[in-house]
């Protein structure tokens, strides 16, 4: 829990730490892959970057830990609704650098989902 809450102080700082913040996020789901606070930071900073498409998955793995949670519901709606519309408007891609960074994201939740299972 303590990555997740370092996470939140840096977002909450002005001007906020986002990638320092997002590093947290991370180094907490790779402790605690089920945690579904920290998923739901994770992918609310992905909405804010505009990266609806992980933002998604990231927040739909957070619905799977704790399926009664109305924020995160919400969260995974506004993410769902804001990748529709993107689709709709057939928006240029992302920096190839944002993507990369998302990949390593979703790699690292990947990998601490299998140490977990071992």
């Amino acid at each position: 829990q303590l990555h997740n809450s370092k996470g939140f102080a840096l977002m909450k700082l002005e001007p906020p730490r986002t990638a320092q913040a997002r590093r947290e996020f991370v180094r907490a789901v790779t402790y605690w892959p089920e945690y579904p606070e920290a998923l739901l930071n994770i992918g609310r900073e992905l909405i804010k970057r505009r990266r609806f498409d992980v933002a998604v998955r990231t927040l739909n793995t957070a619905l799977k830990w704790q399926p009664a949670s109305d924020i995160i519901s919400e969260a995974a709606e506004e993410a769902k609704s804001e990748l529709d519309m993107m689709m709709d408007e057939d928006s240029d891609e992302e920096d190839s650098d944002e993507e990369s960074e998302d990949e390593e994201e979703a790699e690292m939740v990947k990998k601490a989902k299998q140490l977990k299972k071992a």
